[in-house]
């Protein structure tokens, strides 16, 4: 396993990340404590319990447990059809 970091956000919510200073990722979350791009924050703003969000597993898991924070566990799961679908382009899950 990779040598990692375990950084408080300003949320409260703590994220691994790669225990390296010349990670942008690392960097950011160092200086800031928080995820940089506005579209993040918005979007956690929006967020309300009972609202649908996809979590597409792209990164780090700052927007999926920050979003989930704000949907406080009332949220899309990845393995439904419906995201399934939207990101796949077929109806089912390879078996």
């Amino acid at each position: 396993m990779q040598p990692h970091w375990t950084l408080n956000l300003k949320n409260g919510l703590k994220v691994n990340v790669p225990a390296d200073l010349d990670n942008p990722v690392t960097l950011k979350v160092l200086e800031l404590e928080d995820w940089p791009e506005p579209e993040h924050a918005f979007c956690c703003q929006l967020a309300q319990p009972g609202l649908r969000v996809p979590d597409a597993d792209t990164g780090y898991g700052l927007s999926a447990l920050s979003l989930a924070q704000a949907l406080q566990g009332q949220g899309a799961r990845r393995n439904s059809p419906i995201w399934y679908s939207s990101f796949h382009g077929r109806d089912q899950q390879p078996a």
